[in-house]
Formats: C-alpha cells, structure tokens, sequence
C-alpha cells in the first residue's frame, strides 16, 4: 500500500486468515492495522483552512483504519507566522475530543512523564513509549489517540 508521509507500525494476528480491505490494501482480519501513523500537515507551508481540512480527512483515515495513535507533524511557528497551524489543531482536537471522535490529544511540550496527559496517551497507547519524541517536549507535534 501507498500511504503519504507516514510511519506505519503494523500488529498482525498470527490466527486469523480472513482479510478486508482497507486503504487499498489487503490486511489480515484482527489486525490492530497502525498502531501509530505519522502526518505532516506543515509541508508545503499550507494555508491553515488547507491544513485543517488535510488533517479532519488524516483523523477519519486513521479512525477508519483502526489506529491506536495519529502524530501530527504542525509545526511551532519558527518561520515567523506565530504558530497558526498549531494553533488551529489544537483547536479541532478539542472539538474532536468533545464530540468523541478521538478519546485524547496531548501537545508534543506535554508528551512526557510528568505531565497528566502524558501519562494518559501511554496509558492508552502503551507503545508510545518508544515514540522518538516521548519525553522531547516538542513544541511542532501534537499526538491525537482514538
């Protein structure tokens, strides 16, 4: 399969021999498809409505596609535009989170183990753990998890 600017950690289910169909790709039923799926909504130095809608459609795919957690690629607002992208993402994971389309969000400066949200995406998502970023405050990234 073919997917954009992703990191793609699949969990196969050594039992099942059904398949379905997702994404164009033939994957064995009972798989836990992405654990966690990587997007950069700042390529390209999109508008932010062009972000937004690029990153409600990476939302839906991951849900769709049965991901434990999405990284999103934002951006801090180093090139001067005073962090608009981020600041839009936040913005709609909130009003995800409120309408339960995804179960948390924490901000890449809160991904650590001493913040209540970090302990709470790992406690969702064990496997961010060894997330290259756990722990690295980053300010560009925001980890939503369903």
């Amino acid at each position: 399969p073919i997917f954009w600017d992703c990191s793609l950690f699949v969990q196969l289910s050594p039992t099942s021999s059904a398949f379905l169909n997702i994404m164009g790709a033939l994957l064995p039923e009972g798989v836990s498809i992405l654990i966690c799926k990587t997007v950069n909504i700042k390529k390209n130095m999109p508008l932010v409505s062009q972000a937004m809608t690029q990153l409600g459609n990476e939302i839906w795919l991951a849900k769709y596609a049965r991901c434990h957690a999405l990284k999103v690629i934002h951006g801090y607002g180093s090139t001067g535009q005073g962090g608009a992208i981020k600041t839009a993402c936040l913005k709609l994971c909130a009003d995800r989170k409120r309408t339960g389309v995804i179960r948390h969000f924490v901000r890449g400066e809160d991904f650590t183990p001493f913040t209540a949200d970090g302990r709470k995406a790992i406690e969702l998502c064990p496997q961010l753990k060894s997330d290259v970023d756990f722990g690295r405050q980053n300010d560009g990234i925001t980890i939503i998890l369903f």
